[in-house]
């Protein structure tokens, strides 16, 4: 007969117990240890492991020796490191004090790191080959040999002396105090400088948007320069050497525009285009194969040419063998020619510009 069976109780699966598993707590390796360092010591030696994450909160009075593999150490904002000198050694991790500031720091070895600072005393690394990167708010005095390091810094208020062999860049928005800077194949951007610099390049880039005293430039190859000069000279005195560019080049292009005292060399072929709000003291540009353009403010000119009441005033030379266009005052039969504005022709201004084989262009405009 049919019938109907009630199963009380528990009702067992058709799967086997041995694929029921408890649930278990997942399985974490760790791939970074984190570490907090509240002391107040003398000085600290520390080395961190691969991943490590390293954070100072405490005090350190005389020197903080790191060695940095890939783990990364930071200095947090409250701590104080302003009287200790760190030493740092760094492959591929991050130093970072971009919170807080740092005295003074050399770094021994750089590989491809990052460093991030603050403000900072002296910034030091003389190595002959470096990679990564080193970043800050504002430094005292910068000195930096490398091959491949990027430098990028707000503010420098006691001179540089940057020395890249490679293509690393430079960025610097304002730079106070007697400095060098050189890289052979970046590039270099400076807003502002506010005294005089030696700028070197081979085949990268110079871009200077402010400049105020004499800068003296070197272009060992097909580079190129674009200097500008600042409109709120502090003086015109030649002696104080304001606004004044001295630049030797073996090829390659130089744009320089406020200039008011000029002694420009090339030796190859070059494009050299100037724009001179004044003409100061003695000047030449000697080109040899490449074009020379030089635009004089009008009243510059003026005062030049046609003023010869005033001691000041001087006398424009031009070599004409290979001239281009050169309106208003000479006479173009002859290969060279003298305007002379001053009856001593030892006093006043001079402006001197010849050419072997390449063009010359003088023009006289008004332009802000």
């Amino acid at each position: 007969p049919d019938v109907k069976t009630l199963i009380k109780g528990i009702t067992m699966s058709l799967t086997s117990e041995v694929t029921i598993f408890p649930k278990a707590p997942p399985i974490i390796t760790p791939t970074a240890i984190s570490t907090t360092l509240p002391l107040e010591i003398n000085s600290l030696n520390y080395t961190t492991r691969n991943g490590d994450a390293t954070i100072l909160a405490g005090k350190i009075n005389t020197s903080l020796n790191l060695t940095l593999n890939k783990g990364d150490f930071k200095i947090d904002s409250k701590a104080s490191v302003n009287t200790a000198d760190i030493n740092l050694s760094i492959t591929s991790g991050k130093f970072d004090s971009s919170k807080t500031s740092v005295n003074n720091i050399n770094i021994t070895s750089n590989e491809r790191g990052v460093i991030l600072l603050n403000t900072c005393n002296n910034i030091s690394q003389n190595l002959k080959t470096a990679g990564g990167r080193i970043e800050a708010k504002s430094a005292s005095l910068v000195t930096v040999t490398s091959s491949e390091t990027d430098i990028s810094i707000n503010k420098i208020s006691n001179g540089a002396i940057i020395d890249l062999s490679g293509s690393a860049n430079v960025k610097i928005d304002e730079l106070t105090g007697t400095s060098s800077i050189s890289s052979s194949y970046g590039k270099v951007n400076i807003n502002k400088i506010n005294s005089t610099a030696t700028l070197k390049t081979v085949n990268g880039s110079i871009n200077v948007t402010n400049a105020s005293l004499k800068i003296t430039l070197e272009i060992n190859g097909k580079g190129s320069a674009t200097i500008n000069f600042n409109k709120e000279s502090a003086s015109h005195l030649v002696n104080n050497l304001s606004r004044c560019l001295i630049a030797s080049l073996k090829s390659g292009n130089l744009k320089c525009t406020g200039v008011e005292n000029v002694r420009i060399s090339s030796s190859a072929n070059s494009s050299i285009n100037l724009k001179m709000n004044n003409v100061i003291g003695d000047n030449f540009v000697k080109n040899s194969n490449g074009s020379t353009q030089i635009v004089i403010d009008k009243f510059a000119v003026y005062k030049l040419i046609t003023n010869p009441n005033k001691p000041t005033a001087g006398k424009v030379r031009v070599n004409l063998s290979q001239i281009s266009e050169h309106n208003g005052y000479t006479d173009k039969s002859k290969k060279e020619t003298f305007v002379n504005c001053s009856k001593d022709e030892n006093k006043g201004n001079v402006l001197e510009v010849s050419s072997s084989t390449g063009n010359i262009t003088i023009l006289d405009t008004n332009f802000a």
